[in-house]
């Protein structure tokens, strides 16, 4: 397997030919859009509407425009020109952190998606509403956009307790100066800080970190309108990390030309490598959403834009409320030899573009170790 390494601060892991854990959510939600157009009939078109998380107690959950685009990429992969905004059917849904059975206390993620005709808004005629079940905690975490570190030698069990616990009581610890850094705990050897500038004039200037507040345990940054933000991640560790990121639940590498011959995007994660001086690197600055590890335009700057206008609404998907979530996911990592598998009102949307370099590597990405959530605050 090939990964790749910038040659400056920045690393990209490709995904193994084998789905790792953190495809949980993708797989089943391949699944839920096999079983709806199989339902449909072949030649028919549909349209992805809003899904809704439906779970009570867990404060400014905005993961399920994620969901959403994540079910127009498996439609399209499934069935190539399926999804269309004038379609003949629309799917909609729920998100819910629920009891697995009534009979178990397990906790797990259930997607259910219900399939109308689009013209009088009846049901389907022969599908019922499908749920899929996801029982894996890094898709838990990502539904549930939680800051807290989680013990690494924790049982299954043990760390989808502290998940729960992280995203129902929320706390966090600002830093630097200025407070610009947030960190799950004072003791916490990692951070991230939100950099923002204006769109004019953009190329002349540089990102200023941004205070950040603290409200009911969460972390707030105010980016305005028509505003370029980038992340940046600190890695005080003394180890290599793996680093995820997503925005209101969108992947970072959701909108990326690089895919894998399945047709799924080709990277999950930056990998802080070796710096070169026999230690891992302590800094990650991610400018923007990744477009290609080809051309100049590496990244396409994160931009807070209209409602409607953002890189989601280019597929139909708007972001909803007045906050935004940008989450980053610390992970275990190692390097791996030839042959070796790995274990298993506003948003926003595309800047201008931005050059960076990048290399292939080879890592496997482990447990999750800490995860860090932002909100953004943005007008209507």
């Amino acid at each position: 397997m090939r990964y790749l390494r910038t040659l400056s601060l920045l690393t990209l892991l490709l995904l193994a030919p084998a789905a790792p854990a953190s495809d949980a959510l993708r797989l089943e939600i391949g699944k839920l859009a096999k079983t709806i157009l199989q339902a449909v009939g072949e030649g028919k078109t549909v349209k992805v509407g809003i899904f809704s998380f439906k779970s009570e107690g867990f404060p400014g959950v905005n993961s399920t425009p994620g969901v959403e685009q994540l079910l127009i990429q498996e439609l399209q992969i499934a069935r190539p020109g399926s999804v269309n905004l004038n379609a003949e059917f629309v799917i909609t849904g729920d998100v819910l952190f629920a009891q697995e059975t009534k009979e178990s206390t397990r906790k797990v993620v259930k997607v259910r998606a219900q399939v109308v005709e689009a013209s009088t808004g009846e049901p389907v005629a022969n599908l019922q509403p499908v749920t899929v079940v996801i029982d894996d905690n890094k898709a838990i975490g990502d539904i549930l956009q939680p800051t807290g570190r989680l013990p690494p030698d924790g049982d299954k069990d043990t760390r989808r307790k502290e998940i729960e616990k992280q995203a129902r009581n929320p706390s966090v610890f600002l830093h630097g100066d200025g407070n610009t850094r947030v960190s799950s705990a004072k003791d916490s050897p990692f951070a991230v800080e939100i950099l923002v500038k204006p769109l004019k004039d953009h190329d002349k200037l540089e990102a200023k970190p941004r205070q950040a507040v603290e409200e009911k345990g969460q972390a707030f940054v105010k980016i305005d309108r028509g505003e370029l933000y980038e992340v940046r991640v600190f890695n005080g560790s003394g180890k290599e990390v793996a680093v995820s990121l997503s925005i209101d639940g969108i992947d970072q590498f959701h909108f990326s030309k690089d895919r894998r011959k399945d047709g799924r995007p080709a990277f999950s994660h930056w990998i802080l490598t070796d710096d070169g001086k026999g230690k891992p690197r302590e800094v990650l600055t991610v400018p923007g959403w990744f477009h290609s590890k080809e051309g100049k335009d590496t990244f396409l700057s994160f931009l807070v834009v209209g409602y409607g206008q953002g890189a989601a609404s280019k597929e139909g998907i708007t972001a909803r409320g007045q906050v935004g979530v940008i989450r980053v996911g610390i992970f275990e990592c190692y390097p791996l030899k030839d042959g070796d598998s790995p274990k298993g009102g506003d948003e926003t949307g595309f800047g201008p573009g931005v050059p960076g370099i990048v290399k292939p590597v080879r890592y496997g990405v482990g447990k999750e170790l800490d995860s860090i959530a932002v909100r953004y605050t943005r007008e209507q």
